[in-house]
């Protein structure tokens, strides 16, 4: 990942390569394999019925009150969300309002990357879309579910927020066969895999200790083991990471991913009291910079030095795609995607750390949460429809949707994938979600713009139809390429479980 600061070119790209790659693993490269095409051929496990999908439409969702929405997605997602290994779906298809596993025939004429590249076993498109954010999906619907549970005392709410955990568990334990407890592998195809990314972790730990004070004695036994587990594996292997051919080795990382391993220890030694998970969150916590700044706040640094020594600014190499969009850049711009998304992990990480060792962020949660959450008006205009291309200029605050540009020829294509290979004014749900989780993160914990966030907050949830369930959105169909118009057919792993997580945490907040 790009760090606060970038000491060469050649830094930033190899760290922009292994950020590409935990987005484009979220659906856009792995394009992975599924042990279930012979069944979802058939559409057998599309769902109930044909009518039970057309009555309970998510095309709906416009213009109904915000609960009404919470019910009839939740009513549409409980339905349809887990796979019959019982592991939850990453991203289906979504398309006229209706949700269902991909098939084969969703794929004649598409294109994406060469599986080899990760050497994964897939079937086919299908698997890597079905299974690459599975993790995160089953804890952050664990958070949801268990927030519900708590609001309404529902026994459904707590059946749901049960599956969620056997998802998780059951992934857990295709680490615990390949004699590696602690390691979350992607379940691409529902069955082990060779990768994962750090952020899934993220999700896993929150929704596992949130779901603890609900679970039964056997349930919150497990995850104990799990959660330390977490902390056990990413030390034995140094806290590297092998993914898509390159590795990772995170132990400098000062940003968002420290966040995240000072929280995996910080939940390990909250139930093992082993002093060696006390060293290891205290190792992470002495080189954070995420509790002073954002990635943005770094870059912006930058600036203001070259201005102080050369008096003008200069355009800002940032990013695996610099090179693509360098020529549309101003003095003092910088490619802008896939930064501000990590709001949320630190927000998560923050909150839980603060949860069971609060005197370490000695009182300065709200602060860190308030300068997080600030980020959410890049990229994002007053129809909260994020841009995934935009440009930030660090002088004067101020972004900008960036224009189209030709496809590039295809041996020159970023990991051999078109949608890396061109400027275009797609639209990315994935902020969106992001943020509506923050935004109720800062409500909690009482950020100094708590009413900000909330009045933000409430507005991004009302939002929500159709068209934002969505991954990728091509507004005029005219942004994505013939040969990947499937990446607009994916209903987003993240929106769904963030929109009914956000709703449920802000009614036990009293929020709305």
């Amino acid at each position: 990942m790009v760090r606060k600061q970038l000491p060469s070119e050649r830094d930033c790209r190899d760290e922009s390569k292994t950020s590409r790659r935990s987005l484009l693993g979220r659906g856009l490269l792995g394009l992975t394999g599924l042990s279930l095409v012979k069944s979802i051929s058939g559409c057998s496990q599309a769902s109930s019925s044909s009518v039970d999908r057309h009555s309970s439409s998510l095309a709906d969702l416009r213009g109904l009150s915000l609960s009404a929405k919470v019910e009839l997605l939740q009513r549409v997602y409980e339905r349809e969300a887990f796979h019959e290994s019982g592991i939850m779906y990453s991203m289906m298809r979504l398309d006229n309002g209706i949700i269902r596993p991909f098939v084969p025939d969703d794929f004649h004429g598409q294109i994406g990357l060469d599986a080899t590249v990760g050497k994964l076993q897939l079937d086919g498109p299908w698997d890597y879309l079905h299974g690459e954010n599975s993790i995160t999906v089953s804890g952050q619907y664990m958070v949801a579910q268990t927030c519900r549970f708590l609001v309404t005392k529902s026994p459904e709410a707590r059946q749901q927020a049960r599956r969620a955990f056997r998802s998780l568990d059951l992934i857990y334990r295709m680490g615990e066969d390949a004699k590696k407890p602690g390691w979350l592998n992607k379940p691409y195809g529902f069955r082990p895999s060779n990768q994962t990314v750090p952020d899934q972790y993220l999700d896993a730990c929150w929704g596992l200790f949130t779901y603890r004070q609900i679970a039964e004695p056997a349930e919150r036994k497990r995850v104990d083991q799990m959660l330390i587990g977490f902390a056990d594996y990413w030390r034995s292997v140094d806290y590297v990471l092998t993914y898509f051919g390159s590795s990772w080795d995170l132990k400098p990382e000062t940003d968002s991913y420290n966040a995240i391993y000072a929280m995996i220890n910080a939940l390990a030694y909250h139930c093992s009291h082993d002093p060696v998970h006390l060293r290891e969150f205290e190792r992470f916590m002495a080189t954070a910079t995420w509790t002073r700044q954002t990635r943005i706040d770094g870059l912006r640094e930058q600036v203001r030095r070259r201005i102080q020594e050369h008096g003008k600014p200069e355009v800002i190499p940032y990013g695996f795609a610099f090179g693509i969009a360098k020529d549309l850049l101003r003095p003092g711009e910088f490619l802008c995607l896939e930064t501000t998304v990590h709001n949320k992990f630190v927000a998560v990480a923050a909150g839980l750390i603060d949860q069971v060792m609060p005197s370490s962020l000695a009182g300065r949660l709200p602060q860190i949460l308030a300068m997080w959450w600030r980020e959410w008006r890049y990229g994002i205009g007053q129809d909260f429809l994020p841009y995934y291309w935009f440009a930030v200029d660090l002088t004067n605050d101020t972004w900008r949707p960036l224009p189209s540009t030709a496809l590039l020829p295809r041996g020159q294509w970023p990991f051999g994938d078109p949608f890396a290979a061109y400027v275009s004014r797609v639209r990315w749900n994935d902020p969106l979600a992001r943020f509506m989780v923050t935004s109720v993160l800062a409500v909690e914990h009482k950020a100094e713009n708590a009413a900000s966030a909330r009045t933000v907050g409430r507005q991004m949830l009302e939002a929500i139809d159709e068209q934002r369930l969505h991954w990728l959105l091509d507004p005029d169909g005219l942004q994505l390429v013939p040969e990947i118009r499937y990446y607009g057919q994916c209903l987003s792993s993240e929106v769904p479980s963030s929109f009914l997580t956000a709703y449920w945490k802000g009614r036990h907040l009293r929020c709305w």
